[in-house]
């Protein structure tokens, strides 16, 4: 678990919070298509029942949670990237107080 962690942090340090929140949201899909493959043949419960006796089913409000994940994945790496901000303008605030001071304002 201590390699697990130091990595994480580490990952989130050099990509940021944002980037491994998607990095998440990609590993929660993937890992849902994989279980459903690979277990659905041995568990049931593993299953993607769209459609149960004529209704929705079970596995419809996560194959909706799963297009949502992967919709806002897309939606991430296709907007454009904002403008970097402005860079700090620095003023030395002795410098204004001494003009009031030699233009008489107090």
């Amino acid at each position: 678990n201590g390699l697990h962690a130091w990595s994480y942090f580490s990952m989130l340090n050099s990509i940021g919070a944002v980037s491994a929140g998607i990095m998440k949201g990609i590993r929660a899909a993937a890992v849902f298509v994989l279980s459903a493959t690979i277990y659905c043949s041995v568990d049931e419960a593993q299953c993607v029942v769209l459609m149960e006796h004529g209704h929705l089913g079970p596995g419809i409000l996560k194959v909706f949670a799963m297009y949502m994940i992967v919709r806002g994945v897309f939606a991430y790496s296709v907007a454009p990237r904002a403008a970097p901000p402005p860079e700090p303008v620095e003023r030395d605030v002795n410098a204004s107080f001494c003009s009031e001071l030699s233009y008489g304002a107090f």
